[in-house]
């Protein structure tokens, strides 16, 4: 099991490797599919070292949300788990897409047909890592519902998870660096409040009941 704090300093170290992950993605990663196969090509340090940050950044999500589980008490443990299997299917997904990152750039270098790498995405086997993604972000949501429940934040923790996803995987999806960046600060501090609630209220230093005195 996971100590409390380690899962702490996970949970806040993966928010900022993403941060700084968007912000290494180089101009015209987002673009149409040639337009991503240039960038790629032409900045293929930053955009192995950006997809390797990223795809960090939700493998420290495992180690972290085994943390919470055990520093939860009854109440949101079953949400730590179910967000615990959900964020590791999300660092498998992340994993196949910085895979296919690397793909781009052997292409960009080998001026490839775009339609081959677009063929590439749009395949099925690729489908199904799109569909485990989207369950990782479901269970980092759940991270702080879980936290919320077990009381060791107050309710503002998960509206910013939610605001900060939402932002970042709608209103900031097709953008990469600064906008992205900051559409992700509501997860930083969602994930630095959780953080710090279970270093500082783990469930086994909880306020017990008095026990009876013994009558004479």
């Amino acid at each position: 099991m996971v100590h409390r704090r380690t899962g702490a300093a996970c949970l806040v170290a993966a928010a900022l490797s993403h941060i700084v992950s968007a912000l290494l993605w180089p101009s015209g990663s987002e673009g149409d599919t040639p337009t991503q196969l240039a960038a790629a090509a032409a900045h293929a340090g930053r955009t192995v070292l950006a997809a390797g940050l990223d795809m960090l950044s939700w493998w420290l999500l495992v180690p972290a949300v085994v943390g919470l589980v055990a520093a939860l008490p009854g109440r949101g443990r079953t949400l730590g788990l179910v967000s615990a299997v959900l964020t590791t299917l999300g660092a498998f997904a992340v994993t196949a897409g910085t895979m296919l990152n690397v793909v781009a750039i052997v292409f960009g270098r080998r001026h490839a047909d775009p339609a081959l790498y677009d063929a590439i995405k749009h395949d099925a086997a690729v489908g199904v890592f799109v569909v485990l993604l989207l369950a990782g972000v479901v269970g980092q949501l759940l991270i702080s519902a879980a936290a919320w429940r077990g009381g060791l934040v107050a309710w503002w923790a998960p509206a910013l998870m939610l605001a900060g996803t939402v932002a970042t995987e709608l209103v900031f999806a097709e953008s990469t660096g600064l906008l992205t960046a900051l559409g992700y600060l509501p997860v930083l501090v969602a994930q630095v409040t959780v953080a710090r609630g279970m270093a500082q209220q783990p469930a086994g230093d909880r306020v017990r009941d008095p026990e009876p005195v013994a009558a004479h």
